[in-house]
């Protein structure tokens, strides 16, 4: 078999994982890139210490061979929380023949110190994305302002979990931290400022989300989900298709037909992912889209209306001013107004 080299993942600098892979480096406000598009793939690896103690690295890479990396590059004992969005994404131990597979959309919680040294290694030919939050335990949890982020009440028993002896522990599909992980993957090239910030925030509701799985499985015994991979991706593909054409005459009949699931199955997978019912989820997404066309648009109300969906104006209207807090009608004369004024400041 194979293997570009393996080295240890450098947590603070990109150079070695540059050495091994090529590509180019840039570090805007904070955030590391390697760029790679060689013989050895295309992709990019982004990293950013988003806390003291803490870093963020997401991968996403096409690569044309096999590829190992360790995950600790010093003696410290850390914690990595571990997520594949996408990709054939194994582990294993140093010096162990004994491989084990983390699904996409599978969660991993692991711990490695001076003696356990833990691999990953990804396969080739495959779109591989995932997410790696990498914790020093020593520094993170002597810094207390950090636990304003977590909560507390679950930190204290999640520490006594991490004090465990087991260095591994393979968590059940988690879909909210694969929407996480997607829009890290997205570049906001116009404002650095606030892709920094961005990146940060949302690598600690990726953390927060991994912590509340783990107290959830290790401490209540709670599966998040019923449902497998397969059927969890459905559902995915089904919300996208919802977000991109929100005008379909969507029911729970096509969609289960759509999905090949039950209704009980996508009740739970659209509750899962996005926190709502299936009808629930389809008039938020129809609302966000009506507001988008008052904002951009000179269409009318009734246009509007039919274009997202709706066939009442009236049933429009109502949950318009229920969610918004005032009806389509004023919201477009509010549009108008405010334009009005900033074109009388600029003569």
């Amino acid at each position: 078999m194979s293997y570009i080299n393996k080295y240890n993942c450098p947590i603070f600098n990109l150079k070695e994982l540059q050495f091994n892979l090529g590509g180019n480096i840039k570090v805007i406000n904070g955030i590391n890139t390697l760029s790679v598009n060689n013989s050895n793939g295309k992709g990019r690896i982004r990293y950013l210490n988003f806390d003291k103690g803490l870093a963020s690295i997401n991968i996403d890479l096409l690569l044309h061979k096999n590829f190992s990396f360790s995950l600790n590059n010093s003696n410290n004992d850390m914690l990595q929380f571990i997520y594949c969005l996408e990709g054939i994404s194994l582990h294993s131990f140093e010096n162990s023949i004994a491989i084990r597979k983390l699904d996409e959309l599978q969660t991993a919680f692991l711990k490695s110190d001076a003696n356990t040294k833990n691999i990953i290694h990804i396969k080739p030919n495959k779109r591989a994305v995932i997410n790696i939050i990498s914790i020093d335990k020593k520094v993170y949890f002597k810094n207390e302002t950090n636990t304003s982020y977590l909560p507390k009440s679950k930190l204290l028993e999640l520490l006594n979990i991490l004090n465990s002896n087991e260095p591994i522990y393979f968590g059940s599909y988690n879909l909210k931290i694969g929407e996480y992980v997607k829009a890290l993957l997205k570049t906001n090239t116009e404002d650095e400022i606030t892709e920094s910030m961005n990146f940060r925030a949302i690598s600690y509701f990726i953390l927060a989300n991994h912590i509340e799985q783990l107290f959830d499985e290790s401490i209540q015994s709670i599966n998040h989900y019923t449902l497998t991979a397969t059927e969890l991706k459905r559902i995915s593909s089904t919300i996208e298709d919802i977000k991109t054409n929100p005008q379909e005459q969507y029911s729970i009949e096509m969609l289960c037909h759509k999905t090949r699931l039950s209704p009980a199955k996508l009740q739970e997978g659209f509750k899962a992912l996005s926190n709502r019912t299936v009808s629930d989820f389809i008039r938020h997404i129809r609302l966000k889209k009506a507001l988008h066309l008052l904002k951009t648009t000179d269409l009318n109300i009734s246009e509007i209306v039919y274009s997202i969906g709706f066939t009442s104006r009236s049933y429009f209207c109502k949950i318009f001013k229920a969610k918004y807090g005032c009806s389509p009608k004023h919201y477009k004369k509010n549009k108008k107004l405010t334009a009005t004024i900033s074109t009388l400041k600029l003569l």
